[in-house]
């Protein structure tokens, strides 16, 4: 996608002589220097020599180049290691390089077995040295405070953002969408819930928003047979209603929900008199194996699947579409085909058909998982004559309401991009609550 510069990585180790341990320690991070240098200059058969067995047995030259080129699509080229940390590991040592790269920061993984062999290698996104700010944001003009929502045993944290020098304001409590997502929704080096209280309370909005569920009890949650809808997201979000309108000053309530929670937001609005408004963010008008299967069809140009095996998740899909799976078939990370089946009985639109509040629906036109023409045009036709509906769509922003490239295959890569939610966004969202109290 984009043109890249090679970087020159030097990687210098200073040996202690008085001390074994140390001294095996920082031979390990001299040897992790060296491979992850001879990987990002594509030096992939030297780095391949590096690897134990078993490691050469899985990640080939070919693969190591697969690889590589999906890592520069993510993050870019290497620019500069900021810190080195060693820890025991299995007989080995563990070397963690946190490094900048052109596009995000990443923390690089590399296990040293005992004789002195890469056994493994990875790359997992990291946060920045410091907080990246928003441009539109103005931390001067709000105020940010831990809070907790729930009951026990599903207490949650989560933070409350309120605008300085404001008598009284709206509040808006973030719903997030699927997976175990943190309060500020993060994805890469990306934040989006973090990028939209901070928009919103710049504009005089508080916001709440909070870890989820599965994010912060998910080895629990694990042991469970099962998770519903229900404990997942609605009860909590309801949790975080009733936690927003005990703030002093609050003076009305509006829900933003994203994705799977933007589906949800009209049923947790159907069970508070609290809320004043929803803003969807990204709704889905289809069901979520429909949305899994169009992602799969979409992905697999580029994911190097057969026919064969498109053909076969395909048919799998659509038996679970069709609620021909056992309930407790796995699809993938824990979830079941319980948890599909008890989705279904969440529809997006027969639950906007019973509300009569206002509501702003939004949509990216690069979305290529909730997507502009199966689930936004569908919702909007629907709607679109019904007064208290305004539906408005964004060119060049993708599922997260980042910034993308128009026009070309998209996958899940581009979030891991470093961004912002489009200013545009937080600007219809300020000025469509701003307009509804004018109104009042």
């Amino acid at each position: 996608m984009y043109m890249k510069t090679k970087v020159v990585m030097l990687f210098t180790v200073v040996i202690a002589v008085f001390s074994i341990v140390i001294l095996a320690q920082e031979s390990a991070t001299e040897i992790a220097g060296q491979y992850m240098s001879l990987f990002f200059s594509g030096e992939y058969k030297q780095a391949f020599e590096m690897q134990s067995f078993q490691v050469k047995l899985q990640f080939g030259v070919k693969t190591m180049e697969t690889a590589h080129n999906q890592i520069e699509q993510m993050f870019g080229s290497p620019v500069e290691i900021y810190s080195t940390n060693t820890q025991p590991f299995n007989e080995g040592t563990l070397v963690v390089f946190y490094t900048k790269f052109e596009q995000g920061y990443a923390n690089v993984r590399i296990v040293v077995d005992k004789h002195n062999k890469i056994a493994q290698f990875l790359i997992q996104p990291a946060a920045p040295p410091e907080p990246l700010i928003p441009p539109y944001a103005n931390p001067e003009s709000f105020v940010e405070k831990e809070i907790s929502i729930g009951k026990e045993p599903w207490v949650l944290k989560g933070y409350v953002t309120l605008p300085k020098g404001l008598e009284n304001f709206p509040i808006a409590v973030l719903v997030p969408g699927s997976g175990p997502s943190d309060r500020d929704e993060t994805v890469g080096p990306n934040k989006i819930f973090r990028d939209i209280a901070w928009g919103l309370s710049t504009h005089g909005i508080a916001v709440l928003r909070y870890d989820k569920r599965t994010y912060t009890y998910g080895k629990e949650i694990s042991e469970l047979a099962s998770i519903t809808i229900e404990d997942e997201y609605i009860t909590d979000a309801l949790a975080a209603v009733e936690k927003a309108v005990e703030i002093p000053g609050v003076n009305s309530l509006y829900i933003i929900g994203h994705s799977m929670g933007a589906e949800l937001a009209p049923y947790i609005a159907l069970r508070s008199d609290k809320v004043s408004g929803i803003i969807m963010l990204a709704p889905p008008a289809r069901q979520l194996a429909q949305l899994s299967l169009s992602q799969n069809r979409y992905l697999a140009p580029i994911t190097g699947i057969s026919e064969l095996q498109l053909k076969t998740i395909e048919i799998f899909f659509t038996k679970l579409l069709n609620h021909e799976l056992p309930p407790d078939t796995p699809i993938d990370g824990g979830v079941t085909a319980a948890y599909y089946y008890d989705a279904d009985n969440y529809p997006t639109i027969p639950a906007l058909e019973k509300i009569s509040l206002p509501v702003l629906v939004l949509q990216g036109e690069e979305d290529f998982q909730v997507t502009l023409n199966e689930d936004f045009l569908p919702i909007k036709e629907k709607f679109a004559n019904k007064q208290n509906f305004t539906f408005k769509s964004f060119p060049g922003l993708n599922h997260l309401f980042l910034e993308t490239e128009p026009g070309i295959q998209h996958s899940t890569n581009d979030y891991y991009k470093q961004g912002f939610v489009s200013e545009e966004v937080i600007e219809v969202m300020a000025n469509w609550i701003k307009e509804l109290k004018r109104g009042h």
